[in-house]
């Protein structure tokens, strides 16, 4: 279960390292700061996925900084882009629920359970210094998130909805300075 990082010098990169857990879960660390634990359980019964039932080839997992690799021993190409690991783990519940729980960790960081059975701590570092997110600087504003399963709400009125937050693209998925 040894983590695999990134060649180190590689530009653009997204992905900092990977990492197979048990229960067929992947552990994601992203270049900015966020962690991303990825539950896989439901997607081992797809054709494209079925080869990770192998827990040999599961356990395989690296990352060339743009894309989860899996050894499939010529057999099979497999691989996972950011953006695809993020959309399975904000797959709704049957109720529509994306998030059932998210909490503040400290002065950036929220930890949060997803429908999915991932979950995620989220480092909004980078968030604060851009103008749309610097109201979250201020540390009461920021303790009183709660969510309604689709959004995080901070104070009693001001929504983000996940979707905006996670997904691997812009400068706040740039690496933490």
């Amino acid at each position: 279960m040894a983590e695999k990082k990134m060649p180190k010098g590689e530009k653009d990169t997204i992905i900092a390292k990977v990492s197979a857990l048990d229960d067929y879960k992947l552990r994601i660390t992203f270049t900015h700061g966020s962690i991303l634990v990825l539950d896989m359980k439901s997607r081992l019964g797809t054709i494209r996925y079925y080869p990770l039932n192998d827990t040999e080839i599961l356990h395989s997992a690296y990352t060339d900084g743009t894309k989860i690799i899996f050894d499939t021993k010529p057999k099979y190409e497999l691989d996972i882009f950011p953006q695809e690991a993020m959309e399975m783990a904000l797959t709704p519940s049957h109720d529509g629920k994306i998030i059932l729980r998210a909490e503040t960790l400290g002065k950036h960081k929220v930890y949060i359970d997803f429908a999915s059975g991932s979950s995620m701590e989220l480092d909004m570092k980078n968030h604060f210094e851009d103008v749309n997110y610097s109201i979250l600087k201020d540390r009461e504003l920021f303790h009183s998130m709660s969510t309604d399963g689709e959004n995080l709400i901070f104070g009693e009125d001001l929504k983000i909805h996940i979707r905006e937050l996670v997904f691997p693209m812009g400068k706040h998925w740039k690496e933490n300075k």
